[in-house]
């Protein structure tokens, strides 16, 4: 509480965070024009080589348009449809933060074990057509993406299993070398498809991709995985026996979701309810991650730390609904002002901080006018007073090793003090010298 006149010291030690990050993301809504021409490039040169490659290979197999083979692309689409339907009827709270692609490479692992090559193309389409439907968080630009992606990583495992004479179908009977085959068919296509990730995630670098990043980072991510993909691989061995035998794998499914699910029943304890900020203990875990790339690339970052004048009288006119109100309506406009991907979190009660990778002094303070603007302009119809923050900003140099995100926020906490005192409702930068400098009101 900054209200009271009272300076306190903020902690400067790590709380061991739960994994991942913030559902609010603005970088969710960029567009494919919004994309760097290197990144709209790498869409399109992947897209082309994702749909001519299976039909190159089929030209040189031949085309199977079998009633049989049909028969089972669309069995794979309707299960990879009830996959995703069972995970959202397993937990409604959930769904909204879900990110079904998980369960999806089982399906395309499938169709590596069942089907000739050009079926991969139409099966993941509509699979990954049915998964976007169902989550329009992400732009529907980056669901193609993943949608090739996954295209070329199945055409990898498939070029594995061809590429010897080892049977691995079940009816050939029990062989270790077979199962060495489907496994390093699944291992081939987890790392081909991380690695097309990871070289988004590089490319798209605008201020964040953090989801994905924090994903790729994540060991559990490639545990589970790989263990899909197995139940994948299962699925289609099981199927070359005969078709009803895969009703025994349909319970392994359920587990599978229940992995699936995890992460974001997890994300969800990361992120207060009330703000949909980080916890700060989260915020401070991911912005330690996040300052160790950003000193290792020699980029500056700073803090910006804000906090709601007169917060007490909110709860005192309108009652706690009142205060939650303006510190949910604070942390939408903060989110709002600052650039795509920036963390933000909310550090207790009325505060709130934020990471600026790349921001030196003079783009740290324009950063916090903004915020201080845009929080001045809100008028909620459901807040009748007038909402204003004071904020401190602390920025580090390029190529400072010495400075640590739990220090840094400590001094833009000294330099919000000074804006409290400085009479509210503008900015101020910490600097050596005793007296910050200043952004006055405009």
């Amino acid at each position: 509480m900054r209200d009271g006149g009272s300076h306190h010291v903020v902690p400067t030690t790590i709380d061991a965070g739960s994994y991942h990050g913030s559902v609010h993301t603005s970088l969710d809504e960029q567009t494919f024009r919004d994309a760097s021409p290197i990144v709209q490039l790498w869409v399109v040169v992947v897209g082309l080589v994702a749909v001519a490659l299976p039909i190159v290979v089929s030209l040189r197999a031949g085309f199977d348009v079998s009633l049989a083979a049909l028969g089972t692309a669309a069995a794979l689409v309707l299960a990879s449809a009830g996959n995703i339907e069972l995970g959202r009827l397993l937990d409604r709270a959930a769904r909204e933060q879900q990110r079904p692609h998980k369960g999806l490479s089982a399906w395309a692992m499938a169709c590596v074990v069942l089907l000739p090559a050009w079926y991969v193309l139409p099966v993941i389409a509509l699979t990954y057509a049915h998964a976007w439907w169902r989550d329009r968080h992400l732009p529907k630009w980056k669901w193609m993406g993943s949608a090739l992606y996954m295209v070329l990583a199945t055409m990898a495992a498939r070029g594995v299993q061809h590429a010897t004479a080892v049977g691995i179908g079940l009816t050939t009977g029990p062989s270790i070398a077979g199962v060495a085959l489907v496994a390093a068919s699944c291992l081939t296509f987890m790392i081909v498809e991380s690695g097309l990730l990871v070289c988004f995630v590089y490319l798209n670098r605008v201020q964040g991709e953090t989801w994905l990043r924090r994903t790729l980072s994540d060991p559990l991510f490639y545990a589970t995985e790989f263990g899909v993909l197995s139940l994948g691989a299962l699925t289609g061995l099981v199927a070359t026996v005969g078709g009803w035998y895969v009703l025994l794998v349909a319970p392994l499914f359920l587990l599978m979701q229940q992995a699936v699910l995890h992460r974001p029943l997890q994300e969800r304890a990361d992120i207060d309810a009330k703000t949909g900020a980080l916890h700060y203990r989260v915020w401070l875990r991911w912005a330690t991650s996040e300052v160790v790339r950003l000193t290792a690339e020699r980029q500056p970052w700073a803090v910006l730390f804000a906090d709601i004048d007169h917060f007490h009288r909110f709860n005192q006119d309108q009652g706690h609904l009142g205060g939650d109100r303006a510190l949910a309506a604070t942390a939408d406009a903060i989110r709002g002002a600052l650039p795509p991907g920036t963390l933000v979190g909310r550090f207790g009660g009325e505060e709130f901080c934020a990471l600026l990778p790349g921001a030196g002094d003079a783009t740290a303070l324009s950063a916090a006018e903004r915020v201080r603007l845009r929080v001045n302009g809100m008028r909620p119809p459901s807040i009748p007073a007038q909402i204003t923050v004071s904020i401190g900003v602390a920025c580090v140099p390029a190529g400072d090793r010495s400075s640590t995100v739990p220090a840094v926020v400590a001094h833009a906490d000294q330099a919000l003090y000074e804006a409290k005192q400085a009479g509210r409702d503008c900015c101020r930068l910490w600097s050596d010298d005793a007296h910050p400098d200043a952004v006055e009101p405009s």
